[in-house]
């Protein structure tokens, strides 16, 4: 079983990969509206072999030409309308201006070829309806998703408005709004509960030394609060790290209270975490099917269900 997340940024080869995945029906394409659409191949070309030597006086550039395109083993094209994924997530690049080859003046159109001939496996589409379904569902309810979809009602709003506000009152109150916003964002996710599963960052070394698994990654909420409350370094230590913070430090009168300790911002990537629950739900809904094990110590073959 195979998902492939992309976005928006996902350019050129990812695309090429992402595509052919989907045509053969062998991998689940998740991410945003779609891939950037850069199905084109370039041709940089030197100009300074077309100057005679006494003109050569600076370096006149290069051209850069387009000579080929790519396409997909279903015949599509990857220019201009990229990939689009099986399962689309909510993402503010989906709605932003400018991002991706149908933004740029003069690209070439999309098309097609004749198909290669090759065989589709089908992996996808007997479960797509299904983790649709859940996927949505998740979404509709989940805290992080719902300040997607308020980032892109503020930014749609925005784009329809043509006037610019000079007046500094109140560009600083909308400053200020949107700061609260944020801030009162951050609080609300330090204080969500804790996934119950456990999470390993499998790397290749860990894969290499065949000692099983590492130790379980720190929980984001935890650690960040951890972080929070440690004490600050001693001066000594800060002033060997960072002298001109030592020093700014020392010349600061003293309050005669603790300084506040601003609590750091938690990392939390949406698309990646609904990513792996759609994975989870694409296993959960494949037919179990019977492994082939071998056991080395005395070269059996057994079979599991």
């Amino acid at each position: 079983p195979l998902v492939v997340l992309t976005s928006r940024f996902s350019a050129s080869a990812s695309e090429i990969v992402a595509g052919a995945l989907q045509d053969y029906g062998r991998a689940l394409i998740i991410g945003e509206s779609s891939t950037h659409g850069k199905g084109t191949v370039q041709s940089l070309n030197g100009l300074s072999m077309y100057l005679k030597e006494r003109m050569a006086t600076n370096d006149p550039g290069a051209l850069k030409v387009t000579i080929r395109k790519f396409y997909r083993p279903g015949g599509s094209s990857t220019q201009l309308k990229g990939v689009v994924p099986d399962i689309v997530l909510p993402s503010k690049w989906n709605v932003w201006e400018g991002i991706g080859e149908n933004s740029i003046p003069n690209a070439l159109p999309w098309d097609m070829i004749e198909s290669a001939k090759f065989e589709r496996l089908n992996r996808v589409e007997p479960y797509l309806q299904e983790l649709r379904k859940r996927s949505e569902s998740r979404i509709v309810a989940d805290k992080e998703f719902e300040y997607v979809r308020a980032d892109i009602a503020d930014y749609l709003k925005h784009q329809k408005d043509k006037t610019v506000a000079l007046n500094e009152s109140g560009l600083l109150k909308e400053r200020g709004q949107n700061e609260a916003r944020e801030k009162a964002r951050d609080k609300e996710r330090r204080a969500r509960k804790e996934p119950m599963q456990t999470v390993y960052d499998i790397t290749l070394k860990f894969v290499d030394e065949e000692k099983g698994l590492p130790p379980a990654t720190v929980k984001t909420n935890a650690h960040l609060q951890a972080r929070s409350n440690s004490p600050k370094p001693a001066s000594a230590e800060l002033a060997a790290k960072a002298p001109e913070k030592a020093a700014a430090s020392e010349n600061k009168p003293e309050s005669g209270a603790a300084e506040a300790v601003e609590p750091e911002k938690p990392h939390i990537d949406a698309q990646l975490a609904e990513a792996e629950h759609i994975l989870t739900d694409y296993l959960s809904l494949l037919p179990k099917e019977t492994i082939l094990t071998i056991n080395h110590a005395n070269d059996a073959v057994a079979n599991k269900p």
